[in-house]
């Protein structure tokens, strides 16, 4: 098996309606989710839109730093699962809606929203977009994107480092306490119920894989 590979689920990408497609862009953290949402954004441009289940963690603010640390942010019930599939299934009917934005580094949502339309190709992701199946009929498709454990660790690292300014020690002890043993419970699981199963082990065979999938999607 090459260390970039798509596995068909048997499944292929149904016609697409006036009314855009839905693909739901599923796996663990650091699995290459985001990288594969904004090549496919880069090559859609206006036809396409990005919607993160990021955005949908439950509002922490005015809870303690102590409060904070026993919170578990790697378990669905972080996430408020119903409120984005409100919004999805109100995209569906082309009604508008106002998105949340949410910040890490405060663990609360910022007073402002983000307005968004259907669009040609919706592209939602996340770790938890899976978690039920009202939620996965939402997709016409549905992506789970893999990596071998020990890459998607070191992605990790280095992500939460840069982007969230936290420290290694940190890092290590939520993986091992929450992140690893909660996707094996919940996120690995919900590879079955995908369409198509990608590994991005390999950065350099990501660029393949999303022409692969584009020629797949057509559109454009």
């Amino acid at each position: 098996m090459r260390f970039c590979d798509i596995k068909p689920k048997n499944v292929l990408f149904r016609s697409v309606e006036l009314n855009g497609l839905f693909i739901g862009i599923c796996g663990g953290s650091a699995s290459g989710k985001t990288t594969l949402c904004r090549l496919l954004l880069d090559y859609y441009r206006d036809d396409a839109q990005i919607i993160s289940q990021d955005s949908y963690y439950h509002d922490r603010s005015g809870v303690s730093a102590d409060e904070i640390k026993k919170i578990n942010f790697d378990d669905p019930s972080s996430v408020d699962l119903e409120q984005l599939y409100q919004d999805l299934v109100l995209l569906r009917m082309n009604e508008p809606v106002s998105t949340p934005q949410y910040c890490f580094n405060t663990h609360s949502r910022l007073m402002s929203k983000t307005n968004i339309r259907i669009r040609k190709i919706n592209i939602v992701e996340g770790l938890f977009i899976f978690e039920t199946e009202k939620l996965r009929e939402i997709f016409d498709q549905k992506i789970y994107v893999t990596a071998d454990d020990d890459v998607r660790l070191i992605r990790r690292i280095r992500r939460d480092m840069k982007e969230r300014g936290r420290d290694l020690d940190s890092i290590l002890e939520q993986y091992l306490s929450s992140v690893k043993p909660m996707y094996s419970k919940h996120i690995e699981p919900k590879k079955d119920h995908a369409d198509l199963v990608i590994n991005t082990s390999n950065d350099h065979g990501v660029d393949e894989v999303t022409r692969m999938l584009i020629a797949k999607i057509g559109l454009v």
